[in-house]
C-alpha cells in the first residue's frame, strides 16, 4: 500500500515467508523450523528516509508493545530477530527527530504493521488453534499490565481452557493472582469474548 508521508508516498511492503525443514514460500517473516536455525526473522522495510539514531528509536518503541509481546510457548529463540531497513529511496529531508509530527506518523505506520506481523506469528504457532488477545486496563504501571498479561498468556490452565473453548475465568483470575503484578482483588474484572464474567 501506499501513504504519503510529507510531500512524499511511502511505500509499505507486507508479506511473510515461512521457511519449514529448509522450504522456503516467499519471503519478509521467516518462521524457521530447523534445528541449525531456530526462531523467527521479521524483516520491515521501508523506503521513508529515517536517520539511523531515530529508526532504532522508533524500532525499540514499536517492538516492546507488539513483537516483544508476543507468546507462544513462554519461550524465546536466541535467533528471534526484528529488523527494520529504511531505504531513503522517498528522497527529501529525514526523519532526523524522536519527536513531531513525521516522526509519530512513521511510529504508527511502523506500529501498524509490526502489530499485524506480531499477530500472525502467534497465529502460526506450532499447535496454535486460536490467537488470543490479552488487554490489561487500568493498571497504576505498565510493567504490573504486562507481567499480569504474560502470567495469563503462558498459563498452561488458561492455554487449556482456550484450547477446549471452556470459558474457564476462574483460571485467568488465578493466573492475574499470582503474577508479580500488583493487584487489588476489590478491583479485578474480566470481560471474555465481550462478555463480562
Amino acid at each position: 500500500s501506499s501513504s504519503p508521508l510529507g510531500d512524499r508516498n511511502l511505500l509499505v511492503l507486507q508479506g511473510r515467508t515461512h521457511l519449514y525443514e529448509g522450504r522456503g514460500i516467499a519471503a519478509v517473516v521467516h518462521g524457521v523450523r530447523t534445528a541449525a536455525a531456530a526462531g523467527c526473522r521479521a524483516i520491515v522495510l521501508t523506503n521513508a528516509a529515517v536517520s539511523p539514531k531515530v529508526l532504532k528509536a522508533a524500532l525499540s518503541e514499536v517492538a516492546d508493545s507488539t513483537f516483544n509481546m508476543v507468546t507462544v510457548d513462554g519461550d524465546t529463540s536466541t535467533n528471534d530477530s526484528l529488523f527494520v531497513m529504511a531505504s531513503g529511496a522517498t528522497g527529501g529531508a529525514a526523519i532526523d527527530k524522536t519527536s513531531g509530527r513525521r516522526f509519530e506518523k512513521f511510529v504508527a505506520g511502523l506500529y501498524e504493521i509490526s502489530m499485524s506481523l506480531s499477530r500472525q506469528i502467534a497465529a502460526d504457532g506450532e499447535g496454535a488453534t486460536k490467537l488470543v488477545k490479552i488487554r490489561v486496563v487500568n493498571a497504576k504501571k505498565r510493567k504490573d499490565a504486562v507481567a499480569a498479561a504474560r502470567t495469563v498468556a503462558e498459563s498452561p490452565l488458561v492455554k487449556t481452557a482456550m484450547f477446549g473453548n471452556d470459558p474457564n475465568w476462574g483460571r485467568i483470575i488465578m493466573a492475574v493472582g499470582r503474577s508479580p503484578a500488583k493487584v487489588d482483588e476489590s478491583k479485578v474484572s474480566l470481560t471474555l469474548c465481550g462478555k463480562r464474567m
